[in-house]
């Protein structure tokens, strides 16, 4: 070609040397040599042995490739970062779990891809890629750290961050490892509120203020709304009402001034004071929303509420129902469980257990 055309040319050739059956490739650069009437007399071919360096490419592309399969294809998620903070690959279960494509997040800064808070406080919680990028080391377990997904919804994890490094020991990316501890999270929740509220339960024989103590260990732990409510001379009266957000209160009280609830026998307290039996329901639909309102004006308050799941468990004594404590999530976009049921009936037994003996006590001194 090169002595066609009196240009200069470069290619990538494979060959086999005589006598062998292996491949090898080799670049070869062709120059043209002109004589003095500026005609292509000759060509000078330069050959570069190039078979160890493309062995070792696809070598490299082997161990990507499988590398890249083996992350796709575990149980955790995995987003890979490099020494900029920037993603450079996400795996399938991160992409689920941070509510973002791969697509999009690669390039993008793993602060924006991968927000974290602390569960408790809401602070920003310290990246664990930061600190391995500035420290060099690997980072443990984190506690009590949420995910904070772009619909808006949360997710227990727990997370840990490691340096790649290259052949020279030179930190070349970070790889954050992370998974779904809702299950486990929710389950120590439970234990950590059901052992809280049996503690205040023994703690004092005045019932009454045990009660309403026991609505407010419920949030936002166990729930968004807690109610407790008594039967007292066949009338039902509220002993404690809390709400994850104070606010709120204020806004129930105006609600029910303005459309006092009515007695409901086929569902919420009114049928586990009738029936005596725990009731439970996962998903709040419209339906029982609207079914519930007034008015149109009464439908738009209580949409307001944003219930979305809610417990009612019945506290007895001797036999007899004489009260209901109510667990409803909303804002924490949560849903109640049948692991939830039995921990809300297990507490209104615990409940139940203290209201007898205050009443004894009572009976005792009079």
């Amino acid at each position: 070609i090169a002595l066609k055309t009196g240009q200069p040319v470069e290619k990538v050739v494979c060959f086999n040397v005589v006598g062998s059956t292996t491949e090898r490739w080799s670049v070869v650069s062709s120059a043209p040599v002109r004589g003095l009437d500026g005609q292509t007399d000759a060509v000078i071919n330069v050959f570069y042995d190039v078979t160890e360096m493309r062995q070792l490419r696809q070598s490299l592309q082997t161990s990507q490739a499988w590398f890249s399969t083996a992350l796709r294809s575990i149980g955790d998620a995995v987003i890979a970062a490099d020494v900029a903070g920037r993603v450079t690959f996400m795996n399938p279960v991160a992409e689920e779990l941070t509510g973002k494509s791969s697509k999009d997040s690669v390039g993008k800064m793993l602060r924006e891809v991968f927000p974290i808070v602390h569960e408790h406080t809401r602070d920003t919680a310290e990246n664990p890629v930061e600190r391995v990028l500035r420290e060099g080391v690997v980072v443990g377990m984190a506690n009590h750290t949420v995910l904070l997904r772009p619909d808006g919804t949360e997710v227990p994890i727990d997370d840990s961050a490691a340096p790649i490094r290259d052949a020279a020991g030179l930190m070349v990316g970070v790889i954050l490892v992370f998974r779904d501890v809702s299950v486990r999270r929710r389950e120590e929740q439970r234990r950590n509120f059901l052992a809280g509220a049996t503690q205040e339960l023994s703690r004092s024989v005045d019932y009454q203020s045990t009660l309403s103590t026991i609505a407010r260990l419920a949030v936002p732990t166990f729930a968004d709304w807690a109610t407790v409510d008594i039967l007292e001379d066949g009338v039902i009266r509220r002993l404690a009402l809390t709400h994850v957000d104070p606010a709120k209160l204020d806004f129930v009280a105006q609600l029910q001034a303005r459309y006092p609830p009515e007695p409901n026998p086929d569902r919420g307290m009114h049928h586990v004071l009738k029936t005596g039996l725990p009731e439970m329901m996962e998903h709040i639909p419209a339906s029982v929303i609207a079914a519930s309102a007034r008015d149109d004006e009464h439908l738009k308050l209580l949409e307001q509420l944003v219930l979305r799941s809610y417990v009612s468990v019945p506290l007895k004594v001797r036999g007899s129902v004489i009260g209901v404590l109510s667990f409803v999530m909303a804002e924490s976009n949560r849903n109640y469980t049948a692991q939830d049921m039995d921990v809300a009936v297990a507490l209104a037994d615990r409940a139940s257990v203290a209201v007898e003996n205050a009443q004894l006590f009572d009976c005792l001194l009079y």
